[in-house]
């Protein structure tokens, strides 16, 4: 079952004469306290409340500057996820900013078809990646104390993507730096989507902000 949140609104958007895909999102214009109207939650209609957007005046407080969007996970059966269209991409650079608060977090590029890229940060340090045939472990740790920089330059026609956190590549089987998709067959990306947990847990949260992504 799919849970609208409310109508799409409009969504801030970078053009220029080089890059006219180019797009750009955060929650400065949102109400704080309040579910985002930036996207669309896919789960069941109960787990919406684990997407609100914090700041500095609510509980928790924002650890980004202004405002963001709190994902929680709340232990039901299905993880609910938060859909952000972005207009058709088939190759490029997504990027966005992500503050781990406990327990896993997950960022991905998709469309309804499914993701092609997923990344998973864990408070234990560990960095993941999903293949079809399950999780890899990264090389390197993450800082969870510290804000989480992640960049995803894809490219649907090879089917691969890679990824830098804070500026450092991530890579996996001592030092390959190319994924290959989650789902190979995805030829176009529209989407940006988010997760914390896995929905049977709980206990996991994490703020996410700035998204935005470039046509290379």
């Amino acid at each position: 079952m799919r849970y609208w949140l409310c109508c799409l609104v409009p969504i801030v958007a970078l053009a220029s004469a080089t890059h006219a895909a180019d797009f750009f999102a955060n929650f400065e214009d949102e109400t704080a306290g309040s579910p985002p109207a930036l996207g669309s939650v896919d789960g069941p209609a109960e787990t919406a409340a684990g997407f609100r957007v914090v700041d500095a005046s609510t509980n928790p407080v924002n650890p980004l500057q202004g405002k963001a969007l709190l994902v929680e996970d709340q232990a039901h059966e299905t993880a609910p996820i938060l859909r952000i269209p972005v207009g058709n991409f088939i190759r490029g650079e997504a990027d966005a900013k992500i503050k781990l608060l406990e327990g896993t977090c997950r960022i991905a590029l998709g469309n309804k078809a499914g993701a092609a890229s997923m990344l998973m940060f864990a408070d234990t340090g560990q960095i993941s990646v999903k293949s079809e045939t399950g999780w890899i472990a990264c090389d390197q740790p993450c800082d969870p104390t510290r804000p989480l920089e992640v960049k995803i330059q894809f490219d649907c026609e090879r089917g691969t993507y890679t990824a830098t956190l804070n500026g450092q590549p991530v890579t996996f089987q001592k030092g390959n730096p190319e994924f290959p998709f989650r789902k190979s067959s995805l030829t176009a990306l529209s989407e940006i989507i988010v997760q914390a947990g896995d929905g049977e847990s709980g206990g996991s949260r994490a703020v996410f902000d700035d998204f935005g992504i470039s046509e290379h």
